[in-house]
């Protein structure tokens, strides 16, 4: 086992003693992670663990306009005065406090100065809650907690920390031919995504005709490239190469937002999130005075600030986007598209991770609804919404619904990609988490035994998945 992925469990097994012990009173734990990826799965296996054990389990965003972890709370208590109830323990999750390191208010002091502020003299206030509190926050943000709100930092029952690096998530989402949003062509220019050779006909092309518009495409294509190997510092040499291009031609052609849109996802697959919410925001910007609000352009940049904030647990700054995307979509596409679908399942993918569970599950199945309608019934996106949905009941503790729709989706993935794939390897290995949350510690072993050989084979034996898969296994054998 890895020393990083030890630390993990450990620490994730720490967390989950504190919070079985802590059930009917007030006690402050910090976790720290460097992933929203991985942060949701560590929230939904403790989740899942302790609703198992009768624990009710809830969740509150920290309120961007008024960043107040008391009033966040007392928000939560009044919606939900079953929490009032000792004999019925509860747990509460605090999320959007890593909105706040990243996103400024025009005001006079920051909502992370705010949030900071508000804490450092909550100690007695807070204490009308009983039940454990799991503040979810940033390396970053943590090391400024500690050093301005220290009354606050002092009185925290536990800190753990988790990490697990955002490159290896995109790498998995890649190998598993997952949709990563790609930047079109505007120029039509056929390229073949090999560094090696976009870099040739970029020297050759300079060295021919220097002011050659053809060359902001080059670059373009080449940060895609390079974004696809992962080599991100070289991506976004390129990526500001094209940028630069195109400005020079002309700084309020469209071609601009792609290049801003550009660097602005390749921020977020390194978590640089406050570093690409600006470039968002000036794209849609340019956008919305180009090509009016009416615009499916338009849409796809609401959806992609969206994202940045779902990312960064903005969830209620993510709503509205999210929402208005849709809507501009629904009017433009009609009630039926592939990119309305896609809409749908963003709008509960976030409702998921809020925990608002019932809003979600109407939307996952009208968006496996019309995929299927509109793709036929096999087809990639389809099996993606069957898992998703199963993915929903998985968290609800629905274990039957779960893994019959896991099935499912395995099944067709198999048919269309075959055995070999690396979504088919990864899906038995949704099954063995499936069994490790049932406490079916036998059967998740045997699923996790299965997947290894061909992870080993797509990956590699030294890859990080590789290896967290193999010490996972190790873990469960263990302990049978």
């Amino acid at each position: 086992m890895d020393d990083l992925t030890h630390q993990n469990q450990r620490n994730f097994r720490r967390l989950v003693v504190s919070l079985k012990a802590s059930r009917d009173r007030l006690n402050l734990l910090l976790a720290i992670c460097d992933n929203w990826r991985y942060r949701d799965e560590l929230i939904a296996d403790y989740e899942a663990e302790l609703t198992t054990a009768g624990v009710q389990c809830h969740r509150v965003t920290v309120n961007r306009s008024q960043p107040s972890l008391k009033d966040s709370l007392q928000a939560l208590a009044t919606a939900q005065p079953e929490l009032a109830d000792k004999q019925i323990p509860a747990l509460v999750t605090v999320l959007g406090a890593d909105e706040l390191l990243s996103i400024q208010l025009n005001e006079p002091k920051s909502a992370q100065e705010q949030f900071f502020f508000s804490v450092q003299w909550t100690r007695e206030s807070l204490r009308q809650f009983q039940f454990p509190l799991v503040l979810w926050l940033t390396p970053a943000i943590a090391t400024d907690l500690a050093q301005q709100a220290p009354d606050f930092w002092s009185w925290r029952g536990g800190t753990f920390e988790f990490s697990q690096p955002i490159a290896q998530d995109v790498a998995i989402q890649l190998a598993a031919g997952k949709d990563i949003p790609q930047v079109a062509d505007r120029d039509g220019i056929q390229t073949t995504l090999n560094p090696t050779g976009l870099e040739k006909q970029i020297t050759e092309l300079t060295a021919q005709q220097p002011d050659s518009p053809l060359l902001a495409s080059l670059y373009n294509s080449l940060g895609q490239a390079y974004e696809k190997a992962i080599r991100y510092d070289k991506a976004e040499i390129a990526y500001h190469q094209a940028l630069k291009l195109i400005k020079q031609l002309n700084p309020e052609h469209i071609s601009v937002t792609d290049g801003l849109k550009n660097l602005a996802r390749l921020y977020c697959y390194q978590g640089r999130y406050g570093e690409a919410e600006p470039l968002y925001k000036q794209a849609l910007a340019m956008q919305q005075q180009l090509l009016g609000n009416e615009n499916l352009d338009v849409a796809s940049s609401l959806n992609s600030l969206a994202s940045l904030y779902k990312a960064v647990g903005g969830y209620n700054l993510a709503e509205p986007l999210y929402k208005q995307a849709l809507a501009i979509r629904q009017r433009l596409l009609g009630k039926k598209h592939v990119d309305l679908a896609n809409s749908l399942n963003n709008l509960a993918e976030l409702y998921r991770f809020q925990g608002r569970y019932s809003e979600a599950e109407p939307l996952y199945k009208q968006a496996l609804a019309m995929r299927q309608e509109l793709l036929g019934d096999e087809h990639p996106h389809v099996a993606t919404s069957i898992n998703n949905l199963a993915l929903l009941y998985l968290f609800q503790c629905r274990y039957d619904e779960a893994e019959e729709l896991s099935r499912e989706a395995l099944k067709l993935w198999e048919k269309l990609l075959g055995n070999k794939h690396f979504s088919v390897a990864t899906r038995f290995n949704n099954l063995g988490s499936l069994r490790f949350r049932q406490g079916r510690y036998a059967e998740a072993a045997r699923y996790l035994a299965q997947t290894l050989p061909n992870i080993e084979r797509l990956l590699g034996i030294d890859h990080p998945q590789t290896k967290s898969l193999r010490a996972n296994l190790e873990f469960i054998q263990q302990h049978l």
